[in-house]
């Protein structure tokens, strides 16, 4: 009948009723009959077999709403309600499992007539049995009524009890359930009947080897397959019914998201009532099962391997639909919802055959959310057992590895749509499960997954590569020097059978995988804990721990490494920024935009950035493992690293953790920088940083110094753009032009991004971390208790004389070639050149003396650009307190954004870092100066023993009794030394970019702000003042001409009645302004006035005379003894520290010579361009001008600028920039 037949009968009243009842007997019937014996061959079986298919292909389309001309709802909800009331489900079900059993002792009756080559099984070579036939419409009817339960009129078919019926029926596992008998009969039938066929026409028994066989007609080749095809259909019918429940779980948890915020109600109880019963489905064991058969089976048919104790036969048939190579392999499409509408094909092309992915995917997705089956010994779970919620808060209460201590920074792009809200909650029931595996069995799983969907990504990959070449007009060259850089290209090898997944998609697949197996891994290392304490009778809560276990996540490490390399690969090929994401700027939609927002166009790098950015950060992803705590010193580290830290570095995380961090910002002003609610920003970036150790503590150490190094440099860059940003926000603040954009672009701001990256500018951050280590581990009592060896010689104060062959007390190890070199004049171990400071014997062990090197190198890197944009930060938050007071610029005052700037009355709102008030700008800057200032010192020591060094020095050159040979030695050592010391001097007093003096006279006006001031703290005072003093004594000729240059308004000057103001506020110097500031601040505190007085007294006298005393140096060396118990780093107060940190620093070029990289950056100050993959992949080219190269540049647009910026005049000659 035609289906416009089918939409008459089934409307006509008179029609339909008897269908049905006919309909509902023949299910009936048909159970009955398999209990006979041979009943396939019974007549009364025939004839119902055929009506009934008859009538399946008519109702299959009725209730699924696809009859055309279409049905009235009304008549498909009453025909569902026909068979709710006749029970046709349940009856259905039993039939279906009477089939199945009848139709499996059947075949292997068959299998052994075709062995004894009986004729009766010849025309089972062209069609399926009856049996057969028949399971197959049950499945066609049992996915007709699921469809109308997920369909237009879900409420109204829950309304007539269909909902009911299907799960009190259990159709759908008992379907799952029969494909594994039907799979494994359908081979064996196969095999036989092949076999048997090509005995007959007189072939070799070859073809008796299973499916390879290659005897025989090509016609009985394909006949050969015709039940395995039918299983395959069958196998295919489950999964779509699978996908399209997961699919409706998960718009039924959004629908329930969007209805709590309303205090959910009637709609908020309905909502609940369709998540349970979806649940409820895909909780049982049989479809849990059937998902892990079938992504076994997919896997196994790709890569061939292991089956885990199951012959291949056993396995549940590897669905292989034809599909358009030219859709299959496209990496970016429209954007469409649910997932699987994505996977499908949209025409054109030549068709190959690749693996069914969707469904793969699916039982993947699914899983992530599933809780891990209870531990035989306790039955509760790590996670929370009410679920998260689909509101996507940031809190991360899940089981992955997250807790309270360790929140993933506020800017979390990974909540977006509801995916990780409910991380192993077990769902709004708690009734989903992960499939009862081993971890071990598992986890080696889902790594065959990653191994075969990266290989499965390569067709895609070399596509878009073609198309990019058509697109530059054949340059081949240029293309295939691309795709030869491109990692999962080199590193991905083809599965090792030649089948395959569709390119789209693999990437999505293999991150949820990996995320899953690092789930599983986390989950079962906290079940083993909770064990343990309710053995020993303590239960500790994961709020009190300090990280929540891991468990062994070794073998996770490469697939990792590989799935980020290949998501910055597709982005490479499909041309998408991923700072960007393909989201607009501008427009509704971007003023509308929040976490569920999905750009217009589905691209796989953008997609799967948020699963492999939750995967890289040590908030909720994979973390390095610690050090031991007995080894995590300086002094104390071990020769190797431990083994779990060296697969982490061995698989190449600090490479592809630098290469992600590089796409993520490398355009300025991109989305992510903006805040967009749907990409987060600077998460993942603040939560590597925000300390030194453990993590960096080990990576210093024991990675590879030239990949750390790098990886330093790109860091400090990316802090350098996200300070830049929180600059243009204060900037947006105190300018009324932009005062309705600015208010706009906070109302479109992911909450609490703004606040994680202020708070990481003020610290803890990297920075402070690395001056806290090294302040720690050179501490009295951090260096093991030896006589001599570098770690006492690095400390302590100069002692005796050199013994001969080590380090003694008082000798820097970093000056142990320049006094080899005097010693030993034009001898083979000479480097003044340059040659070989790997081979040199610096007496350190290699693990300190990389960490060292590295210290060195990050610290000039984080001071250079911090020192810039911390005085940037400094100057527009006195605008922003300008605008606060009223006293904007031009002569409309305008009301919002004196509202916007002024300090808020509420206390909750004054602490607020996602606001933009004076008082956030305030606290923000501050902290941004104190973070250098806590660096000064050590710089200021590390100048001194290089100024040191090169005067003893000098001193060995002009005495007598030595040769021409070894002065000359001397000489050339002194240079060196002082060339060092101008290179830390430069650190500090870089006059072209921001020299210290011009930062401290930029705070103190702050401070002394009134309107400001409240935000101040004693903090800010302290370690302000306390950088001054080493500035001002070690450079007193700079200090005195450059802080009288930089003069602030008094904060003496009063324009009260009694004193009324003429002309404009006078200014003074700024230790007279800190001065004031510390009075303000500290108030008249007995025990402390004196010093500051003092202190200040000596200011006073440095800056008016330009020049320091013996004793102000000697205070100095004595680290300000006074200040102390103010100023120190480290565990303890020590007044040594800075010079015992600045002891053991190698200078600048030493450190870029050990690291492998050069220390040099860009002249041009305001780049923070971010070119290639690495930053020592980058090559500075030298100024060719006047000025001997003293300028390098990373590309012609920074030399452009730095030109027109003012090197014209300084370099005398233009240099050749290209045009």
């Amino acid at each position: 009948m035609s289906q416009e037949a089918w939409s008459t009968a089934w409307s006509d009243p008179a029609l339909r009723v008897p269908l049905f009842q006919v309909f509902s007997c023949l299910v009936r019937h048909l159970e009955k009959l398999m209990a006979l014996k041979d009943s396939d061959e019974n007549p009364s079986f025939r004839a119902f077999h055929c009506i009934f298919i008859c009538i399946a292909v008519g109702l299959g389309p009725l209730l699924s709403g696809q009859l055309v001309p279409p049905v009235a709802t009304a008549t498909r909800v009453k025909v569902a309600k026909m068979a709710v009331d006749t029970q046709l489900l349940h009856a259905l079900t039993r039939a279906l499992a009477a089939l199945v059993d009848a139709e499996t002792k059947g075949s292997k009756q068959i299998v052994a007539a075709a062995r004894i080559g009986d004729p009766n099984a010849g025309p089972l070579l062209q069609e399926q049995t009856p049996r057969a036939a028949t399971v197959e419409y049950c499945g066609v009817c049992v996915r007709a009524f699921i469809e109308a339960a997920l369909g237009p009129d879900a409420e109204k078919m829950r309304a007539v009890g269909l909902h009911r019926a299907i799960e009190s029926s259990g159709a759908l596992p008992r379907l799952a359930r029969s494909m594994m008998p039907l799979s494994n009969v359908a081979v064996e039938l196969d095999e036989a009947l092949m076999a048997a066929a090509a005995a007959k026409a007189g072939g070799r028994a070859g073809g008796s080897r299973g499916t390879g066989g290659s005897s025989g007609s090509s016609s009985s080749s394909t006949a050969v397959r015709v039940h395995r095809e039918g299983a395959i259909k069958q196998i295919r019918r489950v999964c779509a019914i699978v996908m399209e429940l997961w699919d409706g779980h998960a718009e039924a948890i959004q629908a329930a998201a969007r209805s709590e915020p309303s205090g959910g109600g009637k709609a908020g109880e309905a909502a609940a009532s369709r998540i349970r019963w979806f649940e409820g489905l895909l909780s049982d064991p049989c479809v849990r099962h059937f998902m892990l058969q079938h992504l076994l089976a997919q896997v196994a048919a790709a890569d061939g391997g292991s089956c885990y104790g199951m012959a291949p036969r056993q396995l549940l048939q590897a669905a292989e639909p034809m599909v358009p190579e030219s859709d299959a392999m496209r990496l970016e499409v429209p954007n469409e919802d649910p997932f699987h509408t994505i996977m499908a094909a949209m025409g054109g092309g030549a068709e190959v055959p690749l693996l069914l992915l969707d469904c793969v995917y699916t039982s993947v997705a699914g899983w992530t959310v599933h809780s891990r089956p209870p531990p035989a010994a306790a039955a509760a779970t790590a996670a929370g057992s009410g679920g998260g919620g689909g509101d996507g808060g940031s809190d991360c209460r899940s089981g992955s590895g997250i807790t309270p201590d360790l929140q993933w920074p506020p800017g979390v792009p990974w909540q977006a749509r509801n995916v990780f809200a409910l991380v192993d909650s077990g769902g709004r029931s708690g009734l989903l499960r992960r499939p009862d595996v081993p971890l071990r069995g598992m986890q080696g799983l889902m790594r065959r997954l990653v191994d075969v969907c990266l290989a499965s990504l390569v067709p895609g990959i070399k596509k878009h590569q073609q198309e990019q070449q058509r697109k530059l007009g054949g340059k081949a060259g240029a293309s295939a020097g691309t795709t030869a850089q491109l990692y999962t290209i080199a590193n991905a090898q083809p599965t090792a059978t030649g089948r395959a997944f569709p390119a789209r998609g693999s990437l999505m697949c293999a991150s949820r995988a990996t995320l899953l197996a690092f789930s599983n891994r986390c989950l079962q290392a906290q079940e083993r804990l909770q064990q343990q304490q309710q053995k020993g009778g303590v239960a500790v809560g994961w709020g009190q721990a300090l990280e929540p276990p891991q468990g062994d996540i070794r073998a996770l490490w490469r697939p990792l490494v590989r799935i980020t390399h290949a998501c910055l690969d597709v982005a490479l090929v499909t041309g998408v920024d991923l700072g960007e994401c393909g989201f607009d700027k501008s427009g509704e939609a971007a003023a509308t935009a929040d976490a569920d927002t999905k750009p217009p166009l589905y691209n796989e790098a953008v997609d799967a950035l948020r699963f492999i950015e939750r995967l890289m950060s040590p908030c909720g992803g994979l973390r390095l493992p610690r050090l031991p705590p007995a080894h995590a010193g300086l002094f104390t580290l071990l020769p190797s690293p431990p083994d779990g830290l060296r697969t982490a570095l061995e698989a190449g995380y600090v490479p592809a953790l630098e290469r992600l961090l590089r796409a993520l910002h490398r355009t300025e002003g991109s989305n992510r920088e903006l805040c967009h609610r749907s990409l987060g920003g600077f998460g993942l970036f603040a939560s590597h940083f925000r300390s030194f150790e453990p993590v960096w503590a080990a990576v210093f150490a024991y990675g590879e110094p030239r990949e750390v190094a790098s990886l330093m440099a790109t860091s400090a860059t990316t802090m350098r753009l996200m300070m830049s940003f929180v600059v243009g926000i204060a900037d947006m603040t105190w300018d009324p032009e932009y005062t309705t954009g600015t208010i706009r672009a906070a109302k479109r701001r992911l909450p609490g991004e703004m606040a994680m990256r202020r708070r990481l500018i003020r610290g803890p951050n990297l920075l402070q971390g690395v001056l806290t280590w090294l302040a720690n581990s050179a501490a009295p009592g951090g260096a093991p208790a030896v006589s001599n060896g570098w770690a006492a010689a690095a400390i302590e104060a100069p002692g005796a004389g050199p013994a001969a062959g080590a380090l003694v007390l008082g000798e820097r190890w970093w000056q142990r070639r320049w006094r080899h070199e005097m010693a030993a004049p034009g001898g083979a171990g000479s480097s003044s050149s340059g040659s070989g400071s790997g081979a040199f014997d610096w007496g350190v062990p290699q693990p300190a003396l990389q960490a060292l090197a590295l210290c060195s190198f990050t610290m000039k890197r984080w001071v250079y650009w911090m020192a810039r944009s911390g005085r940037n930060l400094c100057v527009m938050a006195q605008k922003v307190a300008i605008s606060a007071a009223g006293h904007m610029p031009g002569l409309f005052v305008n009301p919002r954004t004196v509202g916007l700037c002024r300090l808020p009355d509420d206390p909750a709102a004054r602490l607020d870092d996602d606001l933009d008030h004076v008082g956030v700008q305030t606290r923000t800057a501050l902290g941004a100066a104190c973070s250098v200032f806590r660096a000064v010192p050590v710089i200021v020591h590390a100048h001194l023993l290089c100024k040191e060094f090169a005067a003893e020095a000098r001193q060995r050159a002009g005495s007598a009794g030595i040769g021409a040979a070894e002065a000359a030695a001397a000489q050339a050592a002194a240079e060196a030394a002082e060339a060092e010391a101008e290179a830390w001097k430069l650190l500090l007093l870089d006059f072209s970019h921001a020299s210290c003096f011009e930062l401290v006279a930029e705070v103190t006006e702050l401070m002394t702000n009134t309107v400001a001031g409240s935000a101040v703290s004693s903090e800010h005072v302290r370690w302000t003042l306390y950088a001054l003093l080493h500035l001002a004594v070690a450079f007193p000729e700079d200090a005195a001409r450059e802080l009288k240059k930089y003069q602030v308004p008094s904060p003496y000057f009063s324009s009260s009645p009694s004193r009324p103001a003429t002309g404009p506020v006078p200014k003074v110097t700024a230790d007279a302004a800190l001065q004031a500031a510390c009075v303000q601040v500290l108030g008249l505190q007995v025990q402390g006035i004196g010093t500051i007085a003092a202190e200040f007294f000596v200011l006073g006298r440095l800056i008016n005379n330009g020049r320091a005393e013996p004793r102000d140096v000697e205070a100095l060396k004595a680290g300000f003894p006074l200040l102390a118990p103010w100023c120190s780093v480290g565990k303890l107060p020590d007044a040594l520290w800075a010079r015992r940190v600045a002891a053991l620093l190698p200078p600048l070029a030493l450190a870029g010579e050990l690291v492998g990289m050069s220390s040099d950056m860009c002249a041009n100050r305001a780049c923070v361009r971010m070119v290639g993959d690495s930053a020592a992949g980058v090559t500075l080219q030298r100024c060719g001008g006047r000025c001997g190269g003293a300028a390098s540049y990373c590309c012609v647009e920074c030399q452009r600028t730095h030109w027109n910026a003012g090197h014209k005049e300084a370099c005398g000659k233009r240099a050749a920039v290209p045009k």
